[in-house]
This record gives C-alpha cells, structure tokens and sequence, in this order.
C-alpha cells in the first residue's frame, strides 16, 4: 500500500491502542496496548490497516494513525556478563565496545528511543539526559 519495506519498525502513537483481529473496526478486539511509544513490527498493510507483530509474537491489525515512524526499541538481554550485574538487567557504554566505561545499568524488557547504530553498535537514549551504546543484538525494533 504505502511502498515502503516490510518488515519495518514502528512505534505507537497514543496511549491507548486497539489491536483487531483483522483489517477494520468491525473486527473484534484482539489486543490493547497502553505504551505509548512502544514498538512494533509492520508485517503487511491492507488500505489504512497494518498487521503488526510484537516482541512476544502477538499479532493484528491496528489503524495507520496510531502509529508513528520514531525509533524505539526493546532491552531484551545483556550486553556481557558481570559479576554485580543483575540477571534483569544490561549496562549501557560511552563508547560502542564493552571496554569503554559502563554509564548505567538498564532493566531488561525497558523501552528506549534508537538514536543511531554502527556496525554491531546502537546509540540508545533513556529519557531526555542519559544515552550510550549497546549492542544491536541485545536490542528488539532495529531495522536493517
């Protein structure tokens, strides 16, 4: 429909969002999700409809203006084990190499904007004053 590639990442829109069953509003409710900004999966589009999928598998069709084209993305491990690191939780990097110095610990499954990747590397940010690098691999929503 819209010409761009599928797969392909989204986030939400609003703060409340109905997922349904199929293509349009007279489908029954599948879903509801209450994230704003949380991301999800483009996997087909029907006019103004878009299948989605999430990071646990779930999918359906949600309206276009629910969502938007920013980039976040999902913790979904840890970048390297350590020994005073919680198993639900990763750190994030100055710079893109687990050598550089840690900058703060980040819960695993927390939703963060994708400022940019390089290589193996992504340059996440957690609220408005705090980012750092994290490995593509340890993240969910990366496209490409």
């Amino acid at each position: 429909v819209t010409g761009i590639t599928i797969p392909r990442f989204v986030t939400l829109k609003a703060r409340d969002a109905n997922v349904r069953s199929g293509p349009g509003p007279s489908y029954p409710l599948k879903l509801n999700y209450k994230c704003k900004g949380y991301p999800l999966q483009i996997i087909s589009e029907f006019e103004n409809w878009r299948k989605i999928r999430d990071y646990n598998s779930n999918e359906g069709w949600i309206h276009e203006s629910l969502l938007s084209s920013a980039t976040n993305v999902i913790v979904i491990k840890n970048v390297i084990d350590f020994d005073y690191i919680a198993k639900n939780e990763t750190l994030i990097f100055r710079m893109p190499s687990v050598k550089s110095r840690p900058l703060a610990r980040i819960e695993i499954g927390a939703v963060v904007h994708l400022q940019k990747c390089i290589d193996d590397w992504c340059r996440i940010a957690i609220g408005r004053y705090r980012s750092g690098w994290i490995k593509r691999d340890c993240l969910w929503g990366v496209n490409g």
